[in-house]
């Protein structure tokens, strides 16, 4: 076995670096979607380092692996002055936002429970909300009470706090919605909530490493924080504007008491004692020392920076898109770009696009809200080196053909399904299937679509 080591070792690693090879075509400078990145190379380093030297470290046993601990505590005091906090704020490390998102909602059910109620609760959020609280609230046995938005975005408030009732156990707010980069009317909606006891969630995992940083550049940010009467956790993901490597994300809770709600502790095992602050027991220490290492590193004014960077690609973006005959689809924060062509086939430029190597997200249009169907640019300080690249292949791929037939597509839903199954047309047709088949519908077709690309 040992004679074969070095070979097998050479084989795995080739093996690999074909894999990690055919998806270099799409690097951070041409993503808008997925990954975020500072642009420096020094960052990834410093992360990698922090990962390697803690990768081993099991965070599940603390009084084996201290440096969980410690760790930990360091991101949470930090998070928790840029989400203006106070000294009774606690936080918990996460894998990613859906579990951030998880905790919250547990607490908030729990927190219902603990006031004798048995009906089943509600959830209730504006339409923007991020899907993930909709698979907490699955995974939970809640349900989601939807509210709209207006043009500008955001939640509509009076129908929302029209919403709540007697079972409302949680509202939720995002700064800002993924979909549509805005930030939603916290500070008029949580305290309404508070009048009547219900805690409110604010999904910052977008923004929140963001926002706070352009406020300081002096822009108008609205309110969204623990400064907001009311508002009783936000989650904020470091992976996302922090530039740490994925899998980094944290909760936090105003009181320390409503944070406590979500610790799993079972003693009565034979056993060691099970005490799980997270959805997660086992887990590696690294993915937290690497935050911990990139958030150090850049710092507050390091953001501050990257803050500057977006805002300069994003007014950049605007300007050579308009120049093109796109529109803003909707006014947002920097950190997202939407736009619209009304004399252009949209799918058929991302296929055009995408071909050059550059990815991003088609929304499909909200006729409700006067939102039309638009491409989605979320914008990190890399992009600002790139602004001329794109603006120049999008040019060109607004006359090219794609091979896209979408009014055949669009009239033959059974022909879209299958093509996406196997392959030949691109997944990113994903949203002209939300278009052509009842939504419900269309989520059955598409578990079907996804699970079947994962059969050996």
């Amino acid at each position: 076995m040992r004679n074969n080591s070095q070979a097998k070792r050479s084989a795995i690693v080739e093996e690999l670096k074909q894999l990690a090879d055919a998806e270099a075509f799409y690097d951070e400078w041409h993503l808008f979607a997925y990954n975020y990145s500072a642009g420096d190379p020094l960052v990834k380093q410093i992360g990698q380092e922090a990962f390697n030297l803690f990768m081993d470290k099991n965070a599940l046993d603390i009084t084996v692996f201290p440096s969980a601990m410690h760790l930990e505590r360091r991101l949470v005091s930090l998070a928790k002055s840029w989400m203006r906090g106070t000294e009774e704020t606690n936080g918990i490390f996460t894998s990613g936002g859906t579990e951030s998102l998880l905790l919250a909602v547990l607490a908030a059910r729990e927190q219902y429970r603990a006031l004798g109620k048995n009906r089943t609760p509600v959830i209730v959020a504006p339409e923007t909300i991020h899907p993930s609280l909709v698979k907490a609230a699955f995974y939970f046995g809640m349900r989601v009470h939807k509210t709209p938005i207006g043009a500008d975005g955001r939640a509509l408030v009076k129908p929302l706090i029209d919403a709540l009732g007697e079972d409302t156990a949680l509202v939720a707010l995002s700064a800002p919605s993924w979909a549509y980069g805005n930030i939603d009317p916290v500070a008029e909606i949580a305290p309404e909530a508070a009048r009547l006891h219900i805690p409110v969630h604010v999904d910052a995992c977008f923004g929140g490493m963001y926002l706070p940083f352009a406020r300081l550049n002096g822009l108008s940010i609205a309110d969204f924080d623990f400064s907001v009467t009311g508002v009783s956790s936000i989650s904020l993901d470091f992976h996302k504007f922090g530039y740490t490597p994925k899998g980094a994300s944290m909760v936090l809770f105003r009181d320390f008491c409503y944070a406590i709600r979500t610790t799993y502790v079972n003693a009565q095992t034979p056993g060691y004692v099970l005490v799980n602050r997270g959805v997660l027991s086992s887990k590696s220490v690294g993915h937290l020392a690497a935050a911990y290492a990139v958030v150090s590193y850049i710092g507050t004014e390091g953001y501050r920076q990257y803050a500057q960077e977006i805002g300069k690609a994003a007014e950049a973006f605007r300007n050579g898109l308009s120049k093109l005959g796109f529109t803003p689809a909707i006014s947002s924060e920097d950190i997202v770009c939407t736009f619209y062509h009304p004399k252009i086939d949209l799918v058929r430029l991302a296929l055009n696009l995408k071909k050059k190597g550059w990815v991003f997200h088609l929304l499909k249009a909200n006729p409700d809200a006067g939102i039309p169907a638009c491409i989605h640019l979320t914008i990190n300080p890399v992009h600002l080196h790139i602004v001329d690249q794109f603006l120049k292949d999008i040019e060109s791929a607004m006359s090219e053909d794609s091979g896209f037939n979408g009014d055949f597509l669009r009239e033959n839903p059974s022909d879209l399904v299958r093509k996406l199954s196997d392959g030949s047309i691109d997944p990113i047709l994903l949203p002209v299937l939300l278009d052509v088949v009842p939504p419900s519908e269309a989520e059955v077709q598409i578990r079907s679509v996804v699970n079947s690309w994962f059969k050996p």
